[in-house]
């Protein structure tokens, strides 16, 4: 994928965005001004998972930190992750620093 695409002409009032890291073709959904559905991006731990963590393999970790505060600058109104969650944005910046990208 080589940019975002929008979902609209299918329906969705959503948006799909490449968020590349954990592997290369990964892509995150956002919802204008609601959440946004990342797959494996972000991990919740085994015995926490509320506590978001970084993912357990990444193709390329400067990746995963590049896409995590992408995704934090859309604003969400919350993070869904395929393992865990959901996450508030607040705690997935302090928890994995993505603000330091």
């Amino acid at each position: 994928m080589d940019g975002e695409s929008v979902l609209d002409q299918f329906g969705v009032g959503a948006r799909v965005i490449p968020t590349p890291g954990h592997t290369p073709g990964s892509v995150s959904v956002s919802v204008p001004g609601g959440p946004v559905m990342v797959g494996d991006l972000i991990f919740g731990g085994i015995f926490r998972p509320r506590r978001p963590g970084w993912p357990w393999f990444a193709d390329d970790p400067d990746q995963v930190r590049a896409s995590i505060q992408r995704v934090l600058d859309l604003a969400p109104s919350t993070i869904l992750a395929a393992h865990g969650g959901p996450f508030a944005p607040p705690t997935v910046r302090r928890r994995l620093r993505a603000d330091t990208a």
